[in-house]
């Protein structure tokens, strides 16, 4: 009687390799759908983004003197975050939303360059990419002074 409380059906080692790599096919196989996957559905979900410039008023972002040269500032354009930068008496506009993978970039006053904290990309006042992972630029809208006054948008 004992027996047949612990008898336990026996398993080839044949068997046993073979639900071992069925398993592992499994695993593999979901990760890589969730690689094709994953982006469709953020893509899917996040919400459309405006055609900036088009329809947009200009905005005033500051003085040019609350605003010196070397400096940068956050602000908001059609409800998405960017940075205007004073760079040498020419203005820069672009998205602080880092196209990695979404994190807020932040002005670098002394490395002159935009800097994602999450993964450590940076971009040039254009929003060109100086260092990955990022896969493309930032955004940039169009940056001006007019009349002492630093204005971002428009047409």
């Amino acid at each position: 009687m004992g027996d047949e409380v612990n008898a336990m059906p026996r398993v080839s080692r044949r068997t046993f390799v073979q639900r071992l790599l069925n398993v592992s096919l499994v695993g593999t196989s979901a990760v890589a759908a969730w690689g094709v996957i994953s982006p469709v559905w953020r893509y899917l979900t996040s919400p459309p983004k405006p055609e900036l410039e088009a329809g947009f008023e200009r905005v005033v972002v500051s003085s040019l003197k609350g605003l010196p040269a070397g400096e940068a500032r956050a602000f908001q354009y059609a409800g998405l975050p960017y940075q205007v930068i004073h760079d040498r008496g020419a203005i820069y506009a672009v998205s602080a939303i880092c196209t990695h993978k979404g994190c807020l970039v932040a002005w670098d006053r002394r490395r002159g360059e935009l800097v994602c904290p999450c993964h450590g990309s940076a971009f040039d006042v254009n929003g060109n990419v100086k260092q990955g992972p990022a896969p493309r630029p930032l955004p940039s809208l169009k940056g001006r002074i007019i009349q002492d006054q630093i204005v971002v948008g428009g047409a």
